[in-house]
């Protein structure tokens, strides 16, 4: 029994000072949790900054938007377009970052539909609906739909993939390279 006990704690000694060894341990965890910190880190960036989706533009089909008055948070944020025609081919040109549709029956679905080339940030969201409400609270009358107050938009989003790497993939890049040191250290044990 002496012997095995001898063996288990050279074998135990050996495998400490062996640089894969303290790799596998110490290395890899710490460097998979870096990589999703900043993975994370950038997610969250994404999902607050409207200065990386630029101008949007829309097209107000339902007539609510005429005579728009500026969100105060977002001032220049929104600019008009006659039709989605129009808005595509700002878009197309990168003029403006997204636009949105708002349809002719608006006031009785809520619907509003958004394209861009890239994903949509929460805030963006958050800031049509503010531009909406603030545009929506200045026509109250008595036969106003209370539920386009209440509920002011019900989106549906349009991503246009172009097929290539762009800034919305990296994050999901880094996640699948976070596994890459996992990977090799499993293959050399």
């Amino acid at each position: 029994m002496r012997k095995t006990w001898l063996v288990a704690r050279r074998e135990y000694l050996y495998n400490l000072r062996r640089p894969a060894f303290l790799f596998a341990v110490f290395g890899a965890p710490l460097l998979t949790f870096g990589i999703w910190f900043v993975l994370f880190s950038l997610i969250s960036n994404n999902e607050t900054n409207l200065d990386q989706i630029g101008k949007v533009g829309y097209v107000d089909q339902s007539s609510v938007l005429a005579n728009a008055v500026p969100d105060k948070e977002h001032p220049d944020l929104f600019v008009a377009y006659a039709d989605e025609a129009e808005a595509r081919a700002a878009l197309d040109d990168k003029t403006i970052g997204a636009y949105f549709i708002l349809p002719s029956d608006y006031m009785t679905s809520g619907s509003v539909n958004i394209t861009s080339y890239s994903g949509i940030p929460d805030a963006l969201k958050e800031a049509i609906t503010n531009f909406l409400l603030v545009n929506l609270s200045r026509e109250v009358t008595g036969e106003f739909p209370v539920e386009r107050i209440q509920k002011p938009v019900d989106m549906t989003i349009h991503v246009t993939d172009s097929g290539r790497l762009t800034e919305d993939n990296i994050p999901a890049l880094i996640f699948l390279l976070s596994f890459l040191p996992l990977y090799s250290t499993c293959r050399q044990t």
